[in-house]
């Protein structure tokens, strides 16, 4: 099979990519004027294709994260971008990239070297610059001069240059930016051009109805590609054709729509377009932007107005589930659903400005909302497309407000999670918890970002209330690289809105260059980033082609008012194949003469101090809040908690008070935070400052728990809040099962079996926590898990162990091989319903927060800040430059690792990485002689996870990971660990012995047994246990009843560290006796042990356990005198042993115990 695209070009050259094979290259016919890109399959071979005139010298080839396209980048002379949806599902290797180029003058064109030894390439989306020694076998450069023609040119050349990259995946689509620099009279100089192509037509589907029962609908299609077919079909009405030529639009009028339910119309198209809806209902204009099919999704997330309502619309027959009580909506196929059809209020009756939704189904479908806003003086109607919810590289969005008019942002998310809020105007980053609700924010200009799907809105109104508009904000993973939109006639003025990053001369508008325009406002800047609003002509600038010559993405809105009416809409909303990391936060300066001397700046999103998250560090660490400045740093006298950079490093108040060089830097003192209670940085408390605090708003006591009446953090629950709460991202059958609050059980609902816990993507889980009203509507629970992909795990809980804690609460434990996907909870009826309060889906505690990091080397930019070990294990996901730890870009074998103060069991590690650069990367597991207990290796990619199998006796003291044959830079954003203490100790800091009843002495943070010898079983395996064992617990619980600890919600077992010289005494005092006595003793035991089993007559100093016994003495007398503590505890070490010394039979010991109690008597 071979397609072909004719394209626009000038001057012959030859390039080929190939799968998994490779091809010979020829050079191409010299009269060649146009450029065709080709795709052959041939057996399991893909090949691309691409004949172009202009001089190409560098290409990358990037996958889609969905693979359903490519993206290209080649320069100097173009940007060769695949847009359309066509399925590509493919991976590369290997010798990914051939070319050759003819007539080359070397005088003024040259691959840029350092030292003429190294070629210079810079990603520059990444931030990252690589160099490649040209002697490398990945590449090969050979220059062979000729002459053609009568050009004028000593030194022309043939170049050919071969590249080899390991892997690329799907999810790299948009990282990298590839630039070539090349040497022109002299200077140093970047070239790049944009030049679209696309691959065989592929049919775009819109569907749309008449909202306002009117008889027409006006629609504008523009194609900013090639010329492409539009196909109109209404209900009841004979299709019709029409063709769009390139950078064209076309106005239809549409008849025959009456009834608003069942009447549609569909629109298909050839090539990827605009799609613009007018309505004109009498007194009300409105223009919107539709959605094609193929971006419709399972779930939405949508805020209504107090009077607004939403159309929901389908392909096939559905079911679609409101989270606002339970309510299920019946969507039959190709027909408008209107939700709500009474005013929205809340549960108690009253009407509130904003209701938020959840909307989900099984299949696609489409969403409009529609608002009616009444003002003063005249009011408004509102369409607005909803987003689904998407995965994205980065959860970000940019809201502004329009000039000369006052606006609010409302944002809202359907689960409890954190938002990044960040002010342009102050320049202040303020964190929010989302709590079900709508989130009204206040500011003109906002950086809003999540940790997933939000939906923001923007309403604005004019000084004099005559203008109300409604628009939503579009993640700037989704901006594109071009828009082309009508203005329409039905409003008399018209504005853009453009985002843009750096120089303004990179954006053109109808080929005008926007810093040329003689209309336009910064609304705001920040960094790099400008937002700048442009009003438009209709006569000059009707359509509107809007362009970046680079190929940079960008946002652009469009809005108007006139003929008592307004509208705001964003022209698109993104392209399936397009999920670009938008970057605003790097700046890329080269030197006036060679590569050798270029540099690379980067900056960092600052971060105020008030912010009331995990922006802050531990004692030992070297940052708190970045900082980024285009001015020089002056040092300044410092004030505890002032907000500056008072030693100009690059950090804000990362010391604390203490006369101590926190950060390491040779300095005292120089950059302090404010003072806390417990002399650690603000949010974190420890003895060693390494324990984060999650409680709402920073509200943790010294101890670490939270404060009366203060929640956990969204995502996190259990002593201190250290457990990770997997549900609240997951996709629920019940969203009740999410409800947190400080009190238990402030509310419950009805469990309907079965429950469905649907994971996002690939999950390990550590254990399910079920709050209830009463301990019946705990019994019977069945536990399942179902694979939706075929990496997940499905069938039974394996080693099932159920922990039941007072009468309302039932830990489940099951040990899972691998990743899970979905877990369905269920049970049979009872004679009353099941009234549970919450679920908890825990992945454990990250164990790595905090700890002490090491590195082979340390990046700085060109400002002087140099990067910390720190950073990865902050608590900051953030893949910000200056929010990560970075080697340096020269160290070839870079080097990070992670110590803990004591060894841990390892249950998961999870890697974010800052880019995906396709480098191997190799982790291991070492324990506390430095010997690797466990090997893993991969592809460096923006999150990477593998589970750890533990073995007994092999716990993890550190973690190294390497790159292998690197040529870039090693940049770690955060490193978690997912796990607990090693055997036999637990808690926060694993100072206290887990129960001596546990298997193996492994135990969970507050202590329950992970298993229990059979015939036992409770939290701390006391429950069923033998006589002797009631004995032990109640000393051991005695013991726990004087130690006071703070963090333990229920009764401890086990004894402290702190007497451990004592325990070590008592130990060396039994040894020296049992080896004095082993010999005599042993044989003699030997033969009372069968004399005793024969039941032989025995005097009661002969009992063979008789020795052994008398450890039990001082535990019995507890029945009737005081005993001290630390004697307790020798009798409870002592005895323990025993036990573990002496391999009795049950029935043995029972009478042993017998006799033991028997002997009482005659003691006393």
């Amino acid at each position: 099979m071979r397609t072909k695209q004719v394209l626009d070009c000038t001057s012959p050259v030859h390039f080929s990519v190939l799968y998994f094979s490779f091809q010979h290259i020829a050079p191409c016919d010299s009269r060649s004027t146009a450029c065709f890109f080709q795709y052959q399959h041939i057996g399991n071979i893909n090949m691309f294709e691409l004949l172009c005139s202009n001089k190409l010298l560098f290409l990358c080839l990037i996958l889609s994260e969905f693979g359903k396209a490519i993206e290209i980048f080649v320069t100097p002379k173009a940007t060769l971008s695949v847009m359309e949806d066509d399925p590509a599902e493919m991976t590369c290797s290997g010798k990914l990239f051939e070319s050759m180029v003819n007539q080359t003058c070397i005088e003024s064109l040259e691959i840029a070297k350092k030292d003429y030894t190294d070629l210079l390439v810079l990603y520059h989306r990444s931030g990252y610059s690589i160099v490649y020694p040209v002697k490398d076998p990945s590449w090969q450069v050979s220059l062979t001069g000729h002459v053609v023609g009568n050009e004028t040119c000593n030194t022309l050349r043939t170049l050919k240059i071969r590249l080899y990259i390991p892997e690329l995946k799907m999810q790299d689509a948009g990282k990298y930016f590839c630039k070539l620099y090349t040497v022109d009279n002299s200077y140093l100089k970047m070239l790049e051009f944009n030049l679209r192509v696309e691959r065989q037509p592929t049919v775009m589907t819109f569907l749309f109805w008449d909202l306002l029962s009117r008889s027409s609908v006006n629609v504008y299609i523009c194609n900013a590609g090639y010329k492409a077919q539009v196909t109109f079909v209404c209900f009841r009405r004979e299709k019709q054709t029409r063709s769009i030529n390139r950078h064209s639009c076309i106005e239809e009028q549409l008849f025959g729509l009456s009834d608003t339910k069942t009447d549609y119309c569909y629109l298909n198209t050839t090539r990827s377009v605009t799609f613009q809806l007018i309505y004109d209902n009498y007194f009300f204009k409105e223009i919107f932007m539709a959605i094609p099919v193929s971006r419709w999704g399972t779930e939405y997330r949508l805020m209504l107005f107090n009077n607004g309502i939403c159309t929901l619309f389908s392909e096939q027959d559905t079911t679609v589930y409101v989270d606002r009580g339970n309510q299920r909506i019946s969507l039959p196929r190709l027909t408008s659903v209107v939700y709500p059809s009474t005013p929205v209020t809340d549960d108690y009756g009253s009407s509130e400005p904003w209701m938020s939704y959840t909307l989900s189904s099984n299949v696609p479908f489409g969403v409009f909302t529609t608002t009616y806003i009444f003002g003063d003086l005249m009011s408004q109607f509102h369409i607005e497309t909803v987003m689904p919810v998407m995965k994205l590289w980065k959860y970000e969005y940019i809201a502004y407000c329009i000039l000369n008019h006052d606006c609010q942002c409302v944002v809202y998310s359907s689960y409890h999670h954190l938002i990044r809020v960040t002010n342009i105007a102050s320049n202040k980053t303020n964190i929010y918890v989302m709590k079900l609700s709508a989130l009204p924010l206040q500011g003109r200009s906002l950086i809003i970002v999540g940790e997933n799907t939000v939906q923001v809105i923007v309403a604005s109104k004019n000084s004099n209330a005559t203008e109300h508009t409604l628009f939503t904000i579009v993640p700037s993973s989704l901006f594109v690289t071009e828009y082309f939109a009508m203005l329409p006639d039905a409003f008399n003025n018209h504005y853009i809105v453009v985002i843009a990053v750096e120089d303004l001369n990179d954006y053109t508008l109808n080929d005008m260059a926007l810093n040329s325009f003689p209309e336009y406002h910064i609304i705001s800047s920040y960094l790099s980033l400008r937002i700048l609003q442009m009003q438009l002509n209709p006569t000059l600038h009707s359509p509107f082609y809007l362009s970046s010559q680079s190929g940079r993405t960008f946002g652009c809105y469009m809005f108007g008012h006139g003929n008592e009416s307004s509208y705001a809409t964003p022209i698109t909303f993104g392209n399936t194949s397009r999920d670009f990391n938008y970057s605003y936060d790097h700046t890329t300066t080269t030197s006036s003469t060679r590569a050798t001397s270029t540099t690379f700046t980067t900056t960092t999103i600052p971060t105020s101090t008030t912010a009331t998250t995990t922006t802050t560090r531990r004692t030992t660490t070297t940052t708190t809040t970045t900082t980024t400045t285009t001015t020089p740093c002056t040092p300044s006298p410092q004030k505890d908690g002032d907000g500056k950079d008072n030693d100009c490093d690059g950090y804000i108040d990362e010391e604390i008070s203490n006369e101590k060089d926190d950060d390491r830097d040779g300095l005292t003192d120089e950059d302090n935070s404010v003072q806390t209670e417990n002399g650690c940085l603000p949010g974190w408390y420890g003895t060693y400052c390494d324990m984060l605090c999650r409680c709402e708003n920073n509200e943790c006591l010294t101890s670490g728990d939270c404060k009366e009446n203060v929640s956990c953090l969204p995502g996190f629950f259990g002593q201190q809040c250290q457990y990770k709460d997997l549900i609240m991202t997951s996709t629920v059958s019940q969203e009740e099962m999410k409800f947190r609050s400080a009190t238990k059980c402030q509310q419950n609902f009805t469990a309907s079996s079965p429950l469905v816990i649907r994971f996002p993507g690939l999950t390990r889980i550590s254990w399910i926590k079920i709050e209830a009203v009463s301990k019946d509507s705990l019994k019977g629970l069945q536990v399942m898990y179902e694979s939706t992909s075929r990496l997940c795990y499905a069938g039974r809980c394996l080693e099932r162990r159920d922990i039941l804690l007072g009468t309302d609460t039932l830990i489940i434990s099951c040990n899972i091989p691998g990743y899970i996907c979905q877990i369905n909870i269920s049970f049979s009826a009872l004679n009353s319903p099941r009234h549970w309060c919450a679920v908890y889906v825990s992945a454990g505690r990250n164990l790595a927060l905090g700890k002490n990091v090491s590195m082979s080397s340390y990046s700085n930019d060109t400002n002087g800040v140099i990067s910390r070990g720190s950073l990865s294990v902050d608590g900051i996901t953030d893949s910000a430059e200056k929010k990560c730890s970075t080697t340096n870009i020269k160290d070839k074998k870079p080097v990070w690792r992670v110590t803990f103060p004591s060894p841990v069991v390892v249950f998961e590690v999870v890697i974010q990485f800052r880019a995906s650069l396709n480098e191997t990367f190799i982790v291991q597991l070492l324990d506390c002689k430095d010997q690797v207990i466990s090997t893993f290796s991969g592809i460096t990619e923006p999150r990477v996870s593998f589970i750890h199998r533990t073995r007994h006796g092999q716990y993890t003291q550190s973690v190294e990971i390497t790159l292998n044959n690197s040529n870039s830079a090693l940049s770690i954003c955060e490193f978690e660990a997912y796990g607990e203490c090693a055997p036999p100790v637990y808690g926060p800091e694993c100072t206290d012995i887990c129960s001596l009843s546990c298997i193996d002495q492994k135990c969970t943070y507050e202590g329950y047994c992970y298993s229990c010898a059979n015939g036992t079983g409770g939290p701390y395996c006391f429950d069923g246990c033998l006589e002797w064992c009631a004995d032990y617990e109640e000393a051991t619980m005695a013991i726990t009843s004087t130690t006071k600890v703070t963090y333990a919600p229920h009764k401890q077992t086990g004894f402290r560290v702190e007497n451990f010289w004592f325990y070590f005494m008592v130990f060396l005092l039994l040894c020296v006796c049992c080896c004095g006595c082993k010999g005599s003793d042993k044989r003699q035991d030997q033969v009372l042990l069968q004399r005793w089993k024969k039941k032989e007559p025995l005097l009661l100093k002969e009992t063979p356990v008789e020795s052994k016994r008398t450890l039990y003495t001082s535990q019995l007398f507890r029945s009737s005198t005081s005993v001290d503590v630390v004697e307790s505890k020798r009798t409870m070490y002592t005895s323990s042993m025993f036990r573990s010394s002496t391999s009795v039979d049950v029935t043995e010991l029972t009478e042993s115990i017998t006799v033991k109690s028997s002997r009482l008597t005659n003691y006393r």
